[in-house]
């Protein structure tokens, strides 16, 4: 099976909070018991490229209303952990890994449509998307409608980890993405934009990172 698993931070590249330490840890302890996975982290300003020996991969336009900026994959191997570091103008605009919300709306939309289309520009096919929290949500809302219109997306299935409920995401950037806004009858009228709840109704599976944040998400406090 082959796993794309798209992740803001993952160590030992970048780390801001625990998100990281999951996306380092569980994709290598995936491949020891026999999957084939590819994280995809942005190429962060605050990633220090002379440490590692970034091997370019591939190089495509993302479709954007107005202009494509072009997106650069990278590969590196580190700790048992291949990843992939997309570059690209809206990755650059953000000085560290998270900034204004404008600014993470716009480079996080990038980032997860490049993602997908990097996928076919270098010829690598997932069997299931595995997005985690609102930074990758565009890529599941973009599946969702990918699988009924592209043949090399039809079956491919998505799952949508929640680490953080409280930040949902800015809807910076969706619209000149061209990704859906999903019309699910359990979404209110606020939520329909933003990246979080967007990604959680198009999930084919929704997980958290623990049982018992599982049950803290839903309750009227959190």
């Amino acid at each position: 099976m082959k796993v794309l698993f798209l992740a803001a931070e993952a160590t030992p590249l970048v780390k801001v909070g625990g998100l990281a330490d999951v996306a380092g840890e569980l994709p290598r302890e995936l491949a020891r018991n026999g999957l084939d996975v590819r994280t995809v982290v942005p190429l962060h300003s605050t990633i220090d490229r002379s440490l590692y020996s970034l091997d370019e991969m591939c190089s495509f336009p993302v479709a954007r209303a107005g202009s494509d900026p072009e997106a650069v994959v990278y590969s590196v191997e580190l700790e048992g952990n291949h990843f992939w570091l997309i570059d690209g103008e809206p990755v650059r605009a953000v000085d560290g890994v998270y900034g204004q919300p404008e600014q993470d709306g716009e480079k996080y939309a990038f980032w997860s449509k490049a993602a997908l289309t990097a996928c076919q520009a270098c010829g690598w096919q997932p069997d299931v998307l595995h997005a985690h929290d609102w930074h990758a949500a565009a890529a599941v809302n973009l599946l969702e409608q990918w699988r009924e219109e592209v043949e090399f997306w039809s079956q491919i299935r998505s799952l949508l980890t929640v680490h953080n409920l409280a930040y949902m995401g800015s809807q910076s950037g969706r619209e000149a993405y061209s990704v859906p806004v999903v019309q699910h009858p359990a979404l209110p009228a606020w939520a329909k934009g933003l990246p979080l709840p967007s990604g959680i109704a198009a999930a084919d599976w929704v997980s958290t990172v623990s049982p018992t944040y599982a049950q803290e998400i839903q309750t009227t406090e959190y």
